[in-house]
């Protein structure tokens, strides 16, 4: 029997059962149920049912316990001119008495939750407070995103304000659809020292380790550069005020076998003194910052306080998404834990409508015999291409495979494409010949943005199944940069033995 995604992961998580028919009566107009609400058990990482009803917003937030951590869809409604227009809107809360290193676990699983809550419109993003769930809370930041409904005389054409400061004339029978309609991607215009500073972190040669940005004084949303430099995680925590919202990235390593394996960590971090409704303005925009600092391995995910940002909720956190560190775990690429709000609509604003999760599925056999045939020293098969089937549930698929090294692939790497491959290669350590593995993951230019947003969230599955590696060639785009010297130079980018 071939083997399950589920198998192969080693973080995961299940939904309650009674989860998808309370998501599905508050998606029905007809019902009166108007949310529902899941979060997790006391004493491990299993997901529950905490509820659902009538009473809209405030009777989810008096669900909510300070020292869990809790996820919910509710349904409201904004009249404009004589239309209702039906919103969806996702809850994420972080109780304030929620441990560190509790919150540093769960959050690995954010992304998976969130699928199955989509689509919605906009979400609320990591409350800790039961006073920041509110229907006030919950206006405003439908106004921030799609402007603010203002009651027009019959017939009579209305201005709505957009996200990025645009502006559409809509008339009354129009209201509905453009109001519904999905929000534009946010601008946000990054500090000029930002990218220079994530080079160096990325560069294994430099001693910058670490870089931090944050948001300016309110009321401005302008973000500037915080710092960089040495000393880690602990360097970039000291550079974090209560009263701000911040991003950044660490270097740091961990040890597989007898290589150091270097990872990154994006940090994600909103001070407890941040204000509601700033918090909730800001939400809309982490997705497009988050971006800048792709691609992460792990994301330490909206921390509230400096003292949950250490090396040690890192060092856990990668074991969560790793294995055991000291084991041949793989290096995972980043998976989707860490992503921009999904939104319902259309029309002329564009984008990506999510789709309900899919049940796991298993690993072809083929797909499983080829990547053990890489794994064995005894078979004379170095390297496997991986791509994906068509279709509304799209699975691994054996391209090719082969023997040689790795620009034996480079015919196989299709720019149209979402593709994933596994090298065996041999290194030189001293007087010993090791064996080596690196994954590959291939993003073509050309591939049609519905299809790279759907298999993108498949990645971590994709990442599990080429597990354990020692090395990764991260969304690569130009079949030249497949090759053996590549492979090498990281390989001995990171092998410090």
């Amino acid at each position: 029997m071939p083997a399950t995604n589920a198998q192969l992961r080693e973080a995961q998580v299940a939904m309650p059962e009674g989860l998808a028919p309370a998501i599905a009566l508050v998606r029905d107009n007809a019902s009166k149920t108007n949310w529902c609400l899941i979060g997790y058990e006391a004493d491990g990482l299993a997901l529950k049912m905490i509820g659902t009803g009538e009473g809209g917003t405030a009777e989810l937030a008096a669900n909510l316990a300070d020292d869990n951590i809790c996820y919910g869809l509710v349904r409201t409604s904004e009249a404009v001119d004589k239309t209702d227009n039906v919103k969806f809107i996702f809850v994420s809360f972080i109780g304030e008495g929620v441990k560190p290193m509790r919150r540093a676990k769960v959050s690995t699983f954010k992304g998976t939750i969130a699928e199955s809550f989509a689509p919605y419109h906009i979400e609320l993003l990591n409350a800790t407070s039961k006073s920041e769930v509110t229907d006030q809370a919950i206006t405003e930041l439908l106004g921030s995103m799609f402007g603010q409904a203002v009651s027009r005389p019959h017939g009579a054409s209305q201005e709505m304000r957009l996200p990025g400061g645009r502006t559409v004339k809509v008339t009354e029978g129009a209201a509905k659809s453009d109001r519904g309609a999905m929000a534009e991607k946010q601008v946000v215009v990054l500090p000029d020292g930002l990218a220079p500073a994530i080079a160096a972190v990325r560069d294994n040669a430099s001693p910058v380790d670490w870089c931090l940005c944050g948001y300016e004084a309110e009321p401005g949303l302008g973000i500037v550069m915080v710092g960089s430099g040495e000393g880690g995680t602990a360097a970039l925590a000291a550079k974090l005020a209560d009263d701000n919202i911040y991003y950044g990235l660490v270097r740091t390593t961990e040890q597989i076998d007898k290589s150091t394996t270097v990872k990154f960590v994006f940090v994600s971090f909103i001070g407890e003194g941040v204000k509601p409704m700033r918090k909730a303005k800001i939400s809309t925009l982490k997705g497009t910052v988050t971006e800048a600092f792709e691609p992460f391995h792990a994301e330490l995910l909206n921390a509230t306080s400096a003292a949950e940002v250490t090396p040690e909720a890192i060092t856990e956190m990668l074991k969560r998404t790793d294995g055991a560190v000291g084991t041949a775990q793989a290096t995972p690429r980043r998976e989707q834990e860490v992503r921009v709000t999904k939104t319902m609509g259309g029309g002329g604003a564009g984008g990506v409508l999510a789709s309900a999760p899919r049940e796991e599925e298993p690993v072809a056999e083929e797909v499983a015999a080829a990547i053990a045939a890489v794994r064995s020293d005894a078979d004379p098969t170095t390297w496997v291409c991986l791509g994906y089937s068509d279709g509304k549930a799209p699975s691994l698929t054996l391209v090719a495979k082969g023997e040689g090294a790795a620009e034996a692939m480079q015919p196989h790497l299709d720019k149209a494409q979402v593709m994933h491959g596994l090298v065996r290669v041999s290194q030189q350590v001293d007087r010993s010949t090791t064996v080596k593995f690196a994954a590959l993951s291939w993003l073509g230019d050309e591939v049609p943005p519905l299809r790279k947003a759907k298999l993108s969230s498949m990645r971590g599955a994709a990442d599990k199944v080429l597990s354990p590696v020692h090395a990764e060639l991260l969304n690569v785009s130009e079949a030249a940069s497949v090759s053996h010297q590549a492979i090498m130079e990281r390989l001995e980018g990171i092998n410090l033995d």
